[in-house]
């Protein structure tokens, strides 16, 4: 499906995103092998949800529909009797990395097809299997066969070494299912705690301990009244002393062996891809104000993009919550270089920041992203791609792009590559540019937010 778009002179409104499709995987996945039944509330209305819960239906038996949420009934501990002894047709490439470490306690057979093993997973594995677990992998023309064998290893120490989000929870989800003792997982670049956060909502024992200075610190600052000039000095001299020093920020998440997890309640947030191309088109277009209401705190990594770019955004939290709104007027960008816990962050949002670095002044850098291309796309290369058809000035390097701003482009026809991220945020360019411009295959954002772009088109005001 391709979609056609013109130049806008703005767009307003309120807009509330639907939930994140990650973190419904997550707490689905992990809800099947706790006791109790599991609650999960606004659940997205999307293809890949879809996929999710009739794979959970089929496989397991075990989930029930009532409006806009699902019950899960667990099956009491990652050992139980009940647990199916194969597994196939995983919808999904996420689903089946993170649903294959959760079985190495009792052990699974998985089969499906080739294309669903991705050059992350098959690190993933390699890495498990030099941690102490064990399975048999088999490869055989486009089909495949994994074989998870029972193990429990003690006292896991396990490294990640590259911003990679996903490795971190595959390694997780082994360690809570089947290590003995005292486990350590160590990110040599923090990564976004949402999968521990979902995981200690089960009862998992999981502790997080954080050394050096991080964005997340410079962020709260932002929030903070910096009407004295004295005050922002000190700040700037505290920084670049960090800046200056050996000490390199990392995380260590240790995780105690679990005997078995607890049934919780959840009630979803707004999705950071979902959120982003609002914030981004409100930011870019001309004359707009957008407020996004009751968004996860995964997309705080990109408000902090953008506010470092000169963004104008103010952030609101709910109380009780772990939602915001944030309110975002039109302003102009200025390059910046961004790497390291920032761009861990960030990641799937790539897209949304190379978008916004097109249309700033000057140079932006943008390192420690090459990890993107492991997952089962390329979102690397398919926003490259897309760059250069707006005729934005790039240039590779070795883990990440250097793109050379400009105020103004004309329409191009981009290609969404399969992914959400790309389709949204190269619809915001579309809009964006002058004339006419075509998103080809975007029918993408269906796995996301099939109402994206009646929502979208909704808030814009095309040019007379």
């Amino acid at each position: 499906m391709n979609r056609t778009f013109h130049q806008a002179k703005g767009i307003s409104g309120e807009i509330q995103p639907p939930a994140s499709v990650s973190a419904l995987l997550k707490a689905t996945l992990l809800s099947l092998f706790a006791k109790g039944e599991t609650t999960i509330e606004n659940t997205p209305k999307c293809g890949a949800a879809e996929e999710l819960f009739s794979f959970v239906q089929r496989s397991f038996g075990a989930i029930t529909r009532q409006g806009g949420s699902c019950i899960v009934q667990g099956s009491g501990g990652f050992s139980d009797p009940s647990l199916p002894a194969a597994i196939e047709n995983i919808p999904s490439a996420e689903t089946l990395e993170l649903i294959a470490p959760l079985f190495f306690r009792k052990g699974v057979r998985i089969s499906g097809n080739a294309s669903s093993i991705t050059g992350r997973f098959r690190n993933a594995l390699k890495k498990l299997s030099a941690s102490g677990f064990s399975f048999e992998f088999k490869e055989q023309d486009n089909a495949f066969q994994l074989e998870i064998i029972p193990s429990s290893p003690e006292s896991l120490e396990c490294a990640i070494d590259h911003p990679d989000e996903t490795m971190k929870t595959i390694c997780l989800f082994a360690a809570m299912a089947a290590a003995s003792g005292q486990n350590r997982i160590i990110e040599t670049t923090p990564l976004p705690g949402e999968t521990e956060a979902i995981a200690q909502k089960f009862g998992a024992i999981i502790t997080v301990q954080k050394q050096g200075a991080s964005y997340e610190e410079s962020e709260q600052e932002h929030e903070q009244d910096h009407g004295n000039e004295l005050e922002r000095r000190i700040r700037r001299i505290q920084k670049q002393k960090a800046a200056e020093s050996d000490e390199k920020s990392m995380r260590i998440i240790t995780v105690r062996e679990q005997p078995v997890l607890t049934a919780a309640h959840f009630t979803l947030t707004g999705g950071a891809v979902c959120a982003a191309p609002f914030l981004l088109a409100a930011t870019l277009c001309g004359h707009s104000t957008v407020t996004v209401k009751g968004i996860s705190s995964g997309c705080a990594p990109f408000i902090h993009v953008l506010r470092r770019m000169g963004g104008r955004l103010q952030t609101e939290k709910h109380k009780d919550s772990d939602r915001f709104d944030c309110q975002v007027s039109s302003a102009p960008l200025a390059g910046r270089r961004f790497s390291g816990e920032l761009m861990a962050g960030i990641g799937e949002l790539f897209p949304f920041v190379c978008v916004a670095a097109a249309y700033a002044t000057g140079q932006t850098i943008i390192r420690d992203a090459d990890f993107l291309r492991q997952g089962p796309m390329d979102l690397f290369t398919g926003t490259l791609k897309n760059l250069r058809t707006m005729g934005v000035k790039t240039g590779e390097i070795e883990d990440g792009i250097v793109i050379e701003g400009a105020r103004e482009y004309d329409g191009a026809e981009f290609d969404a590559c399969g992914h959400p991220a790309i389709a949204m945020a190269f619809s915001v360019a579309a809009i964006k540019n002058q004339g006419e411009s075509t998103l080809v295959n975007a029918e993408a954002v269906d796995q996301y937010w099939p109402d994206f772009y009646f929502q979208f088109e909704n808030l814009v005001r095309n040019v007379e």
